[in-house]
């Protein structure tokens, strides 16, 4: 009940604002109410987010892969992940390979 209250919140606040847009995609993805949870809502306004306002926010980014990788979309997460600011890509980043046969 709480969550389609804070849902209907979000929705009237004021579309041009970053933060409560934010707000707004961070509950679609991660509300476990399945009347609430939107992963394409979450991804579309999180897109919109990092293509703007929210360009340099490593955690809007962040966001933008957890939703992407909670509708499946893993190699978009893996993608969104690498572009957070912040963060090196690749082998650079000091994840390295296991080796085989190694423990």
């Amino acid at each position: 009940e709480r969550a389609h209250k804070c849902a209907e919140l979000l929705d009237a606040w004021e579309e041009s604002d970053a933060t409560v847009a934010y707000r707004r995609a961070q509950l679609l993805t991660r509300c476990q109410d399945p009347e609430v949870q939107d992963g394409p809502a979450a991804i579309e306004i999180l897109q919109q987010l990092v293509d703007g306002p929210l360009s340099t926010s490593a955690a809007a980014w962040n966001m933008l892969a957890e939703a992407l990788a909670g509708e499946g979309r893993y190699d978009d997460a893996l993608q969104a992940t690498d572009r957070a600011p912040g963060r090196q890509s690749g082998w650079s980043s000091g994840i390295r390979p296991r080796a085989s046969g190694v423990v």
